[in-house]
């Protein structure tokens, strides 16, 4: 509980862990309080700053958004070593493998961008995406998504057009004696 000098309101507090402040904190002890929507999101004395459970990093909200933007581009890259495994006594890549690989590279990019975009960036550099930006960021990660996917297939059927017009036409050969 922390109690603002001369007032008798206490602002509850929940931590994760003890460290690395609250370790060194007795009681009495000045720190300073970071209030955001009306709940204390991290405390600080000197050097020692510790986050709060009501910190924008451990919002539900950020937690989904993060969890979308890793879990796509993530099953992408799973799909494709998979797809490389099968078809390991071919040394090259397939150009289908390159387009995903760079699709799910590009949603990680775009996700995080997203996310960004949405929620801005907090003190320390976590996105944080709160209720009202989530549709915001589903908008942006989905136009996004969609902008790449359709990159991602003009590349393949530019590289599919490109290898049949390299390719020579088969001939048939007379064998007749």
């Amino acid at each position: 509980m922390l109690t603002p000098p001369g007032q008798t309101y206490k602002w509850p507090t929940v931590y994760r862990n003890n460290g690395p402040l609250l370790n060194t904190l007795r009681d009495g002890d000045r720190v300073k309080g970071t209030i955001w929507r009306g709940g204390v999101v991290k405390i600080a004395t000197g050097d020692a700053v510790q986050t709060t459970n009501a910190s924008p990093a451990t919002m539900p909200e950020t937690m989904l958004a993060m969890a979308v933007v890793l879990a796509v581009p993530g099953f992408l890259f799973v799909y494709v070593a998979g797809w490389r495994l099968v078809r390991w006594s071919r040394r090259a890549p397939s150009p289908g493998m390159n387009c995903v690989l760079g699709v799910a590279v590009a949603l990680l990019i775009g996700g995080l961008g997203a996310m960004a975009v949405a929620g801005g960036t907090a003190e320390d550099t976590v996105p944080e995406v709160d209720v009202g930006a989530l549709l915001l960021f589903a908008a942006v990660y989905a136009g996004l998504a969609a902008i790449m996917i359709l990159v991602a297939v003009l590349m393949y059927r530019a590289v599919l057009s490109d290898d049949q017009t390299a390719a020579p036409a088969p001939t048939l050969q007379d064998s007749s004696l």
